[in-house]
Order: structure tokens, then sequence, then C-alpha cells
């Protein structure tokens, strides 16, 4: 009788454990877009773009608008390789209790020619050649993330002291039925001195487009986000 019981257990767990598998069959697949190809076609875009911002500067809250301005490529040749110049110019008119000032930023980016992994960078100044680099996915869905490349940072193009190194990794998380949302972060570690955190964030879309959102700095007395309008 005992094994007549637990074969009844048995059989009566079955439909119990066929609803499971049915249950999990069912399930949606998850959300998946283009990511790599997305990114490098925003990369190579060009115009000017409206912003604002708020937050610190120089330990100064306020509000700004201005404009964000990417340039065409050029090509260039940078540390001995066939390369595409992108330069990038934010301007902001930032107003504080204490008045009104111009806050702006440079960013001038060297990539290969699928702009799949910037070969260095030149940022206020200081210069920057890609270290290590995996190109990111062709697709991607929520909860994906990792690492894209690292950077050492160095005082100038003779590169004779370097400063610190940066990695850049990202994520991507849910945002839409239809829509994802991609966080770059890149962390710029100095050798002396408080490490900066940028931020950019940008909707991907089944149209294969990367729409960028957000871009946010945090370093000793600033912690600014700038918004694309």
């Amino acid at each position: 009788m005992q094994h007549s019981f637990a074969l009844k257990s048995l059989w009566l767990g079955i439909p119990a454990l066929s609803l499971a598998f049915s249950a999990v069959a069912d399930e949606p697949a998850p959300l998946t877009l283009p990511l790599g190809p997305a990114v490098s076609a925003y990369l190579a875009s060009s115009g000017t773009q409206a912003v604002s911002g708020s937050g610190t500067v120089n330990n100064q809250a306020g509000t700004g608008t201005g404009t964000a301005v990417r340039d065409a490529a050029v090509t260039v040749t940078f540390e001995g390789q066939p390369a595409l110049r992108k330069s990038t110019v934010i301007t902001l008119n930032f107003t504080t209790s204490s008045g009104s000032s111009t806050v702006d930023s440079t960013l001038i980016n060297y990539y290969d020619a699928g702009y799949t992994v910037p070969r260095g960078a030149v940022i206020s100044g200081l210069y920057s050649v890609t270290n290590t680099a995996t190109p990111l996915p062709a697709t991607a869905k929520a909860g994906d993330s990792g690492s894209w490349y690292t950077l050492r940072v160095y005082s100038d193009s003779g590169k004779w002291l370097q400063l610190g190194t940066a990695t850049v990794n990202y994520s991507v998380k849910a945002d839409t039925d239809s829509t994802l949302l991609l966080s770059v972060v890149t962390t710029a570690t100095p050798v002396l001195g408080t490490p900066i955190v940028n931020t950019s964030t940008y909707r991907l879309a089944a149209t294969g487009a990367a729409v960028p959102l957000t871009e946010s700095a945090t370093s000793s007395g600033t912690d600014l986000q700038i918004t694309y309008e």
C-alpha cells in the first residue's frame, strides 16, 4: 500500500509539474534591441542639440541652458593608426545665486572606421589612449552589462607623465514595452586625487537608434546633470 500511495502521489504531482513547465514556456521572451550598431550610429552622427543643466559647479548650485555640438568626423592619424576624430562641445549658460557664467566642456574622441571602440581621447587637454577594449554586443536586453574599454590618461601627447586610468562600463535596464535604457559609466581614477565619474544615458529603440537622454558628471565640488532636449 505504501508503494501504491507513493505512485498515486507521483501521478497527482504530474499535472502541477506540467502546469509549471507550461507557465515557463508561456513567459514572453525578454525585449532584445540593437546595441553596438545603435551606439556606433550615434557616435558617427553630427549636429547641434539643445540642452539644459542643473546641479552644482565649483560648489555653487544653479541651473542653465545651452547646446551640445557634435562636429563631423575628420580623418587623422592617432597613435600611428588611421582614425576618425570627432569633437563634441557642450556649452551651458549657468546661473547661480552669485550670478551667471559659462560652463563648457570639450571632448575629442578618436575612433576606428566602424565607431566600435574609441582609440583614445583628449579631454580638457589631457591625452588618453585606449588600453583594452571589447566591442559592444550587437544586441542587448535588460540586465546585460559589461566592460567596454579602458584608458591610460597622460598629461599630454608626449605621454611622459601618466596621471591615471579610466574605465568605461555599460549596463542596460528596462524602460518601456518597446525601449531599453543604456547607461555608459566612465570612472577616471587619478594617481592622486578624487575619482571623477561621468554617466551617459541613452534610450535604445527597435529602429536601431540610441537617443541621448542625460549626461552627469561628479567630481570634487561638481555634481552636474545635463539633459538633452
